[in-house]
């Protein structure tokens, strides 16, 4: 394909982008200047408050290519504003709302002093640039714009596969955007859109998602960089929050990239000024960022290798949870009241142990009665039989004892040995998986920081030797025709190679990316669960079965006690008080048997319940565990150190994909090599990125 000469913007789509997103929001008066990025525009004319519609646009001339811009301004929420209303009929009428139409209107009374070369703005302010955009064929360049009415796409003949000069940028966070395409209204976004990976989703962003920056309160002044983290740790810092800056851009037309148009466009010619360009924008526009880039990986390592550090804290932590979650639970609650050996006494002993000292103290008081002899030999009788249970319940507790002490050393065990291995590593030997599978990343993304960070220098230092090399040969050829003699070098032919080349290492870590997170708890829960329930479920059952026994054994004695009961109501002795006496024993005995059966009954439930019920609670300390691995911890931070360094990186693979693609298949070896050079820095930033990616949610 063939090099021409491209007509250079220097009113660059970053610069369009910020006046249509912040500038024009403040109203600028009439010959103020706007600096952005070291660009200079002045303000010749302004449009607010004068249009019944609603309509606020401003018109601004870059300082240095003279390009006239009109830039109209977005929503504004104020009381009686029509914007509001204008961005509802775009959704619920077919018609070209007023303020469409005073945009228009605007565009061609500028357009009689000035020859305009872009229109610009946001939200609504973005609609209207698209919709004159349409009647006019002038550039429009928008950021979340609202939609065009439908009845202008149809009038203007606009379809998908239409050329117009429209580029929009869409923010991944946007509302308005979101809405738009969920909606089912994505085809009036005429043009070509771009998504802009930048924002940040919490909802305290939620309007500086929409127009591209953040403002503050006071000052009403744009505020570059937002602060997250938490004070006091690694995690603490700042990240760029500026639409402008995440888009990729040329770094000769100053238009913005999208991966589908690279290497598809016509080639502008490689010569000493284009050069110069490139030379310029290494230092603005490629190296920086880069910096800027490599500064938030840093941060993310350095917060992964702090928390890294807090395993055994978390572990800690875990095990706490674990005890505190037993003993909200109502089942295991009263399972530790009963198994923690102070509370034992005051529990199953206190109400079942003394039944059996209680009854044969009584029973012995009424065998030793002189007169049970003579009138009570069937109450004796049963009696007697009432020793036989009675007797056997201090063997059956001692088994329900050992039951207990078997749940307690098991509960401690889990607590001691199986909490831990919850956050154990899946596929690897790591004891605190996803964490020292991260840190072993990172070290890796940490090299290859340094090598993709090298490469790019290196690539800036062989583009000023091209260029150097390129006035070599126009000085060498200037004196060869001066002086009439000497050999003519053939600046084809002159080469200039770099002097380092590296490739970035490879990461065997999170090979499935922070997937590892979701497989690991479900794996390390699923084996918790399971081991859990088969190893406890069986001392419940020694406890079930104990506690059954005893209950047996005092149901047999509440029977003969009832009997008795019976009996000794029947029996009525005139002038002596023993008949009294005998039916206030017996009922004791059977108030204390009640109350035995009672205890004994609701432990018997209550671990037929646990049984039962024990999988459901270890569910509910499943949202524990994931807590343990990462909250607590700033992992939340290197989740957006990575965002912001990866929208960095994806601009600069752009950028270096569209620098490759210019200068390869060049006549000059000197331009095919550095062309070749940005691809290996292209490929090397792909590496980094995938890497990156891996370590983000």
């Amino acid at each position: 394909m063939s090099s021409v000469n491209v007509k250079i913007q220097h009113t660059s789509d970053p610069d369009l982008v910020r006046l249509g997103g912040y500038s024009v929001y403040g109203h600028p008066k009439k010959n103020s200047q706007i600096d952005i990025n070291g660009n200079l525009y002045i303000v010749q004319e302004t449009n607010y408050d004068n249009s019944p519609s609603g309509l606020d646009a401003m018109v601004v001339q870059d300082q240095v290519s003279g390009e006239i811009s009109i830039i109209y301004e977005g929503t504004q929420p104020e009381e009686k504003n029509q914007d509001v209303l204008t961005d509802a009929n775009l959704v619920l009428t077919n018609s070209t709302p007023e303020q469409y139409k005073a945009a228009k209107d605007y565009y061609d009374d500028v357009k009689t002093r000035y020859p305009v070369d872009h229109v610009a703005g946001n939200s609504l302010g973005g609609g209207l640039a698209n919709y004159v955009s349409l009647l006019t064929g002038v550039p429009s360049v928008t950021l979340d714009p609202a939609l065009v009415p439908e009845g202008v796409l149809k009038e203007s003949g606009y379809s998908k596969n239409k050329t117009v000069n429209i580029t929009n940028y869409c923010g991944l966070y946007d509302p308005l955007t979101l809405g738009e395409t969920a909606g089912g209204y994505g085809n009036r976004l005429p043009g070509k859109n771009i998504k802009l990976d930048f924002g940040i989703s919490w909802l305290k962003y939620f309007a500086s998602n929409h127009t591209g920056y953040v403002t503050d309160e006071k000052t009403g002044t744009i505020v570059d960089k937002v602060t997250i983290g938490e004070k006091g740790t690694k995690s603490y810092g700042q990240i760029k929050f500026l639409a402008d800056y995440a888009i990729p851009t040329s770094v000769w037309t100053g238009k913005g990239l999208k991966w589908s148009s690279i290497g598809t466009g016509q080639k502008i010619k490689i010569d000493k000024n284009s050069m110069d360009q490139l030379v310029t924008a290494m230092d603005t526009r490629v190296l920086a960022p880069c910096k800027e880039s490599f500064s938030y990986l840093r941060k993310s390592i350095d917060t992964v290798e702090t928390e890294g550090r807090h395993l055994d804290d978390r572990k800690t932590t875990l095990q706490f949870d674990f005890d505190q979650l037993l003993k909200q639970n109502g089942v295991t609650k009263l399972m530790l009241d009963m198994i923690e050996a102070d509370r034992a006494q005051s529990s199953i002993y206190k109400k079942v142990h003394p039944v059996e000292a209680l009854v044969i103290e009584k029973i012995r008081a009424l065998l030793q009665a002189p007169i049970v002899d003579k009138a009570f030999t069937v109450i004796e009788s049963n009696l007697s039989r009432l020793l036989n249970p009675i007797l056997e319940i201090p063997s059956c507790l001692g088994n329900l004892t050992a039951a207990f002490l078997d749940m307690e050393e098991y509960l401690m065990y889990i607590r001691s040995h199986s909490i831990p291995l919850l956050v154990r590593g899946v596929d690897n030997g790591f004891l605190d998986g996803v964490v020292d599978e991260l840190k072993a990343h990172y070290l890796v993304i940490e090299a290859n920081n340094k090598i993709v960070m090298d490469d790019v220098t290196n690539f800036q230092t062989h583009t000023r030797d091209v260029r150097l090399k390129m006035d070599m040969v126009d000085t060498a050829v200037g004196n060869a025709i001066k002086n009439r003699s000497g050999t003519i070098p053939n600046a084809a032919a002159m080469e200039v190679t770099p002097t380092i080349h590296a490739d970035c290492k490879p990461s065997n870590y999170l090979k499935s990316g922070m997937e590892i997170r979701r497989r690991q708890l479900e794996q390390n829960y699923n084996r918790f669960a399971s081991s859990t329930n088969a190893n406890l479920d069986p001392i419940l059952l020694h406890i079930e079965t104990a506690a059954g026994q005893v209950l047996d054994l005092l149901y047999e004695a509440q029977i003969i006690i009832k009997v008795i009961k019976l009996d000794v109501n029947m029996i009525r002795i005139p002038f002596v008080s023993f008949d009294n006496k005998l039916r206030a024993y017996i009922s004791h005995i059977d108030s204390y048997l009640q109350s035995a059966i009672d205890t004994m009954d609701h432990l018997k439930k209550l671990v037929n319940r646990l049984r039962d019920k024990f999988p459901q609670i270890i569910q509910a300390f499943k949202p524990y565990i994931e807590l343990a691995i990462f909250n607590g911890t700033q992992y939340e931070a290197v989740i957006l150190y990575n965002k912001a360094a990866l929208s960095i990186l994806n601009s600069m693979k752009m950028e270096f994909q569209d620098i490759a693609y210019q200068l390869s298949e060049n006549q000059s070896k000197a331009i095919t090599q550095l062309g070749h050079h940005a691809k290996r820095v292209e490929k090397n930033m792909s590496v980094l990125i995938e890497q990156v990616t891996r370590g983000t949610l």
